[in-house]
């Protein structure tokens, strides 16, 4: 009989030895997939959200393509897209990192993809607003951020300052999102709702 897709994953396991350790827990993950979609074994909570947040953010992805493909002229559709793309990365190196904590350069990388991903979402509302975008504030914020997630990357993870300097650039990032949308000279109920909507993912994030 052909083997199944779990055992497929399973051989792929033993292709190095020992696996190096940044394609052991990769292999892994592939594995405990293959054996959920054969029916071999049940989610765990977290893979479970894992799963179903990385299914969410592929179909909005596809959603903003197919809208950009419709009119090349729907930028934010574009940047959109782009998000969710940095998104998706940024949660499969999350649902990783517990196997490759060693590896801090994966840790800040994972970091700065979901700070480019607000920001992408706030140019992609300038866009929608037909307001220009603060890219030279947005870039400026990003590099700091960077430098700061470096800076804080052994204090201890539940330390409040920690927390704040964690967080606090993503704050400021999807602030620039919400004064795009306030920038913007004629705002209707969509703006409104947008504006409502980046402000309770900045709350969030605080």
């Amino acid at each position: 009989p052909r083997p199944g897709h779990a055992t497929v994953f399973s051989a792929a396991l033993t292709l190095f030895e020992p696996p190096p350790p940044v394609v052991q827990p990769i292999l892994s993950r592939g594995a405990q997939l293959a054996a959920v979609m054969s029916g071999a074994a049940g989610l765990d909570g977290g893979s479970y959200i894992l799963y179903i947040n990385l299914s969410m953010a592929a179909i909005t992805a596809a959603v903003f393509l197919c809208a950009y493909l419709q009119d090349r002229k729907r930028l934010q559709a574009l940047c959109w897209l782009g998000a969710c793309g940095l998104v998706i990365i940024n949660g499969t190196i999350e649902a990783l990192l517990p196997q490759l904590s060693a590896f801090a350069a994966l840790r800040v990388f994972a970091y700065a993809c979901f700070l480019a991903a607000i920001g992408l979402l706030g140019a992609g509302l300038a866009c929608q607003c037909r307001v220009k975008f603060s890219w030279g504030t947005a870039i400026t914020v990003f590099a700091a951020a960077l430098l700061v997630n470096i800076a804080i990357l052994d204090m201890p993870r539940h330390s409040p300052l920690r927390l704040y300097l964690y967080h606090g650039p993503y704050f400021l990032m999807g602030g620039l999102g919400a004064l795009t949308i306030l920038r913007a000279r004629h705002k209707g109920l969509l703006e409104y709702l947008m504006f409502a909507a980046v402000c309770l993912l900045n709350l969030h994030f605080l």
